[in-house]
């Protein structure tokens, strides 16, 4: 395997220097505020890093117990969506929204997730890799996770893309950089869109024996957790008939295994990254480090994710650092429709005319962000609009949260006496219409 550092400062040997920007600068305003993100002239090139089921409070930011040394400094140094949301739950449909910049009903095409059912996009969808590469950009692609890749049509717009048979960061990045610097030979000076999907933390949590020791400290798991078959097995399969004390115990060593995993990733980011600055890799780039979706630990009665709409498995985090990034915190409401319109204006391009996001700090602050997902229960579908959540089950189950003093999204209020809870319904009752010609299922069930 060649290493990280040798490829980036391979790389680095053709890089070329930044171009001016020359924005009005500021500093950024605390949280809450409404002014926009600043940002010191347009990067030149870009780096997008998604990792699959990373829950946002695992910064410390954001709550966490410091299991990310490393990502918590990027925070620090970088722009901070405080208030992001994914558009869904499982990776393809979510990583769709941030690719195309527009709703999975939007554009068209909703994924489906029951392996019997599951198909590729049936179009070629216009996406962030298929902008920057029409203005020069050589794009590349190397996921983790084959719903995001070729044989579902997700990486459409990239002109080289990989589904490595790995699922460990360090060699997804040995395959990226080898891919890119492949990808550049033609072009050495020219720009370029690299974009890295990573699988740790996902499923099933089973970092090297270094990282486990808090799980070793534990009295030892009545059942198997290595594999994702094992881990299912208990969680969906025996769950329910498990003793309290059962549960109790494999819910800590889930818990305990997922902070491993944390840990192991962030320290192969650390050394990922640290080998493209030493390399010059990251000196003209903008850096995205975002989740695609989050993790339940049956905050709401499941484990894992693309069972429901709520914040542990919809609400992420997503940073972006870079020597053009102006370090702060931004509070509106963002969605992952926004990624892709924020990374073209960061380069300074013309923006993506098909995109229905907006560039961080354009959105309205009453803005209504959208989910759905056809995942492991039925179609479900949510709105969210200042901070207050309605969810919607196909079968005609509804609910409703308000997210700010509710934040685990706990205590249902729904009433459709309540004129804000009529018109989230009015509103979310519009994107089902549109939703139901995509999906074939039976139709919807009025609340």
């Amino acid at each position: 395997m060649v290493g990280l550092a040798t490829l980036s400062l391979l790389l680095a040997g053709c890089r070329p220097k930044a171009e001016s920007g020359g924005h009005d600068t500021a500093p950024l305003l605390p949280p809450g505020t409404t002014t926009p993100p600043v940002v010191e002239g347009a990067a030149r090139d870009v780096i997008v890093v998604s990792i699959d089921t990373w829950r946002r409070d695992a910064l410390a930011r954001f709550g966490g117990r410091g299991d990310m040394p490393f990502l918590d400094g990027l925070v620090a140094q970088g722009l901070t969506l405080d208030d992001h949301t994914s558009c869904s739950n499982w990776t393809f449909a979510s990583m769709l929204c941030v690719v195309t910049g527009q709703t999975n009903v939007e554009l068209g095409f909703v994924p489906l997730l029951p392996s019997d059912e599951r198909a590729p996009i049936p179009f070629e969808p216009p996406t962030l890799a298929g902008h920057l590469g029409a203005h020069g950009f050589v794009t590349v692609l190397v996921s983790g996770n084959g719903f995001f890749g070729e044989e579902y049509g997700a990486d459409a717009g990239f002109q080289w893309s990989d589904v490595p048979s790995t699922d460990v960061a360090e060699e997804l990045f040995d395959q990226a950089l080898t891919t890119l610097a492949e990808a550049r030979v033609p072009a050495p000076d020219g720009r370029f869109y690299l974009h890295v999907h990573l699988m740790e933390p996902h499923s099933p949590y089973t970092p090297p024996e270094a990282y486990m020791g808090e799980v070793n400290k534990l009295p030892p798991c009545p059942y198997p957790l290595e594999t994702k078959d094992e881990q299912y097995e208990v969680t969906d399969d025996l769950w329910d008939d498990l003793p309290a004390d059962e549960q109790a115990l494999v819910l800590a060593h889930l818990e305990a295994r997922y902070r491993a995993e944390l840990k192991w990733l962030d320290d192969q980011l650390a050394a990922a990254i640290s080998a493209m600055e030493e390399g010059g890799l990251l000196d003209n780039a903008l850096l995205v480090v975002m989740a695609d979706h989050g993790e339940q630990f049956f905050e709401h009665d499941q484990q894992g994710h693309a069972w429901s709409l709520f914040t542990e498995e919809t609400d992420v985090a997503v940073v972006f650092s870079g020597p053009t990034i102006v370090p702060g915190r931004w509070a509106g409401p963002t969605s992952h429709v926004d990624v892709a319109p924020t990374i073209v204006s960061m380069l300074g391009l013309p923006s993506m005319p098909y995109a229905t996001g907006h560039p961080v700090g354009e959105a309205p602050a009453d803005r209504a962000r959208h989910f759905i997902t056809v995942g492991k229960v039925s179609v479900r579908q949510g709105i969210e609009v200042a901070g207050t959540r309605l969810l919607y089950d196909w079968d005609g189950s509804i609910s409703m949260y308000r997210t700010p003093s509710d934040p685990a999204q706990q205590v249902d209020v729904w009433d459709p006496t309540d004129p804000e809870a009529a018109a989230l319904w009015s509103a979310l009752s519009v994107e089902v219409a549109r939703a139901e010609p995509l999906i074939p299922r039976e139709p919807p069930v009025a609340p």
